[in-house]
């Protein structure tokens, strides 16, 4: 699929989603950005497109998002390969990418944050107020690629960077919801993005 026919246009998140996800389980998706994803198309704030066969935004000026998936998906795992390729102020921790999911609407979610430091956060925002969870040192560079995987059941959330169980903690801000990507005042590049349900969900 080419850039062109990619990208939405004036999509509103998440009434735009919610026309176009099927209107159950299973959380089943994969998009290596060949063209592969048809089911959960991406809705997009910002300007994002496919080049060299990654997902990418470019613009370090503000910030953006980009949802894909199902309002309904609680218990999964979602994986994706991710580069912060560049920052406004790469002296400022946070001024980085990041990925979300249990995705409600733009003002409620969990975000994982590689910062430049190379501390590894989970934060929830809940009506658009954002708190940290837990706060993990790495040796990882956020400018970097790294495979990151996010397993989701009931309360339990585990992130793991580079096949390195890094958070293992409970948290019950947010249920269910759709995936994504965002930004901080950064460019991102994306890959690889897969979320698979476990068996007997």
């Amino acid at each position: 699929m080419n850039a062109n026919g990619f990208k939405n246009k004036a999509h509103y998140f998440p009434e735009f989603v919610e026309s176009i996800a099927p209107s159950g389980p299973p959380a089943n998706m994969v998009d290596n950005f060949d063209g592969g994803n048809t089911t959960y198309p991406w809705t997009e704030n910002g300007t994002w497109y496919i080049g060299s066969g990654t997902y990418n935004q470019d613009e370090i000026t503000g910030s953006t998002s980009a949802y894909a998936g199902n309002s309904v998906w609680d218990n999964f795992t979602f994986k994706a390969d991710m580069i912060t390729v560049s920052s406004l102020n790469p002296a400022v921790n946070w001024l980085v990418s990041s990925l979300v999911f249990r995705v409600s609407d733009t003002q409620n979610m969990y975000r994982v944050r590689l910062n430049n430091n190379g501390d590894l956060q989970l934060h929830s925002i809940v009506d658009g107020a954002n708190s940290a969870i837990t706060t993990v040192p790495t040796g990882h560079s956020s400018f970097a690629w790294h495979t990151y995987k996010v397993e989701v059941s009931g309360d339990s959330i585990k992130v793991s960077i580079d096949n390195e169980l890094l958070i293992d903690i409970n948290d019950s801000d947010h249920g269910a919801g759709y995936i994504g990507v965002r930004t901080n005042q950064s460019s991102v590049s994306v890959d690889n993005v897969r979320v698979t349900q476990p068996p007997g969900c």
